[in-house]
């Protein structure tokens, strides 16, 4: 019975990690519909949008560095 307790717990914790790093690793740049699926950061605000574009400000993108590699 512990035994069967423990694998469980086991399971549901590797279940749980393969679940975060999924979700904070492959899924922070979630599809944009108005731009043909390009990835947009989750965390940048627009600023400006026209009919033709939309204009976001991402606290990751510096001028000295560029953006991000994960990016």
């Amino acid at each position: 019975m512990l035994r069967k307790k423990l694998f469980l717990t086991f399971a549901l914790t590797i279940l749980l990690i393969g679940g975060c790093y999924y979700f904070f690793i492959y899924f922070p740049f979630p599809p944009s519909k108005d731009f043909y699926d390009f990835p947009v950061p989750r965390n940048a605000e627009i600023i400006k949008e026209t009919e033709t574009s939309k204009t976001y400000k991402w606290s990751n993108a510096l001028e000295e560095h560029a953006v991000p590699f994960g990016y």
